[in-house]
């Protein structure tokens, strides 16, 4: 059996079963008998595919008796799907090979899972890693807005005590603040999910499972940005709202 990759590289726009192929296994051509998926022995990047080989399968009775010895002493790794506890499964396992042949040993059991969680654990620790710089970078620009939205507050109590003293409602003062904020926010969210995009390609290698432009992550970024720079655009606002006209003006 060969690997549909091979089957369509090897035979495109062809049927290849009863078709033969010579490799250096063996002395004679050897009979495709059938068409097998490919799959992934390393691990499940998207790009894994482009380091696999040709991928064929013989009955292992068949192999040649100088390679047969290797295939042997390095053992046999199978795949059992099953609904029972694997625990119970692997005794089980254990106690029918051992009465095939009570000299071969069962090593190197692990769920699926397992495996596919060891083959990403590489990823998911550089994912980490990089999450924990971004946490800190979110938290330092919203303390940097805070801090800005307060200085522009504090250069602003002058006017904000004039346009208390001419009528001016507290809620207009809060929004004004808070929309200038904001607007200062947006602004950084656009150039940031600009430069995101433009970055991309260095996150491909990282991910698995979803693309680096994936818009529901752009959105739902751009939307906790924006989120936080209103919270921190809260309490300067509600500052401004408490200024005192009369000492706004003598400190003007």
């Amino acid at each position: 059996m060969i690997d549909e990759d091979s089957a369509r590289v090897v035979f495109p726009g062809q049927d290849p079963i009863g078709k033969y192929l010579h490799t250096g296994l063996f002395n004679r051509p050897i009979k495709i008998v059938g068409i097998a998926s490919r799959v992934k022995h390393s691990e499940l990047a998207p790009d894994a595919a482009a380091i696999e080989r040709a991928q064929l399968y013989f009955p292992i009775a068949q192999l040649p008796d100088l390679i047969l010895p290797f295939a042997a002493n390095n053992g046999i790794a199978c795949i059992v799907r099953s609904k029972i506890d694997p625990a119970t499964l692997l005794r089980s396992i254990r106690k029918e090979l051992n009465k095939f042949d009570s000299e071969r040993a069962v090593f190197g059991e692990q769920r699926m899972a397992d495996a596919i969680a060891g083959s990403l654990a590489p990823r998911r620790f550089s994912l980490i890693v990089v999450e924990g710089f971004a946490a800190v970078a979110l938290i330092l620009s919203m303390i940097g807005i805070y801090g800005v939205v307060s200085y522009l507050v504090s250069q602003r109590v002058n006017e904000i005590g004039v346009r208390v003293t001419l009528g001016a409602q507290p809620r207009d003062i809060f929004l004004a603040v808070l929309r200038d904020g904001i607007t200062m926010g947006a602004m950084g969210v656009v150039i940031g999910l600009a430069g995101a995009i433009g970055l991309t390609r260095l996150m491909e290698s990282l991910l698995f499972g979803i693309s680096s432009t994936d818009f529901a992550t752009f959105v739902c970024a751009a939307l906790l940005l924006l989120g936080l720079t209103t919270l921190a655009c809260y309490v300067p606002a509600r500052r401004a709202v408490r200024i005192d006209p009369a000492a706004a003006l003598r400190w003007g």
